[in-house]
């Protein structure tokens, strides 16, 4: 069992641009982002919808990630993916929360437990939320993100939209 989620950049951007930043406290788990993660974030400025989003968030701890070990550092993977790769493998019962291709590439080389932002969504659905995604598929820059997961490129960039209800199906 997975007690902690280490979350990287991507996944925090889309979801509060979804209008969801709250899922991930309701997953009901601690929540992780290494600093690198969140200076990251920041450097968007200050009314980036994702900053706006961290501001009074309680539920969300940063950590300090010191040393990206060699084995990582190798990949050349950005900072934050690093980060959250060299924390989630230092700490057993957490679970790497990552979108990047490459670094879920080296998650599984690490046997670091990995989820994407299109699988915490589900998991929120069968935990009892409703997902409702417009057209069956959330569009997401320029990458459509299809249940069953089925990456693909579309021609135009269209806004995030995800939609998610929490509770019942009345």
């Amino acid at each position: 069992m997975f007690d902690t989620l280490v979350v990287n950049a991507s996944p925090l951007i889309l979801l509060s641009r979804a209008g969801q930043f709250s899922l991930l406290s309701s997953m009901g788990r601690r929540i992780v982002v290494p600093e690198a993660v969140l200076r990251e974030v920041l450097a968007h400025g200050p009314d980036d919808e994702t900053v706006v989003a961290l501001r009074g968030v309680h539920w969300l701890e940063v950590v300090q990630v010191d040393v990206i070990p060699p084995s990582i550092a190798s990949w050349d993977l950005g900072i934050g993916e690093s980060s959250v790769l060299t924390w989630a493998s230092a700490n057993v019962s957490s679970r790497a929360v990552l979108d990047d291709r490459a670094a879920r590439r080296l998650a599984d080389e690490l046997k670091v437990p990995v989820v994407g932002t299109l699988g915490l969504v589900l998991a929120a659905k069968r935990t009892g939320g409703r997902v409702i995604l417009e057209n069956d598929y959330v569009r997401v820059h320029n990458i459509v993100l299809e249940y069953p997961p089925a990456p693909r490129r579309v021609a135009e960039e269209r806004p995030v939209v995800l939609y998610l209800q929490l509770g019942s199906d009345q």
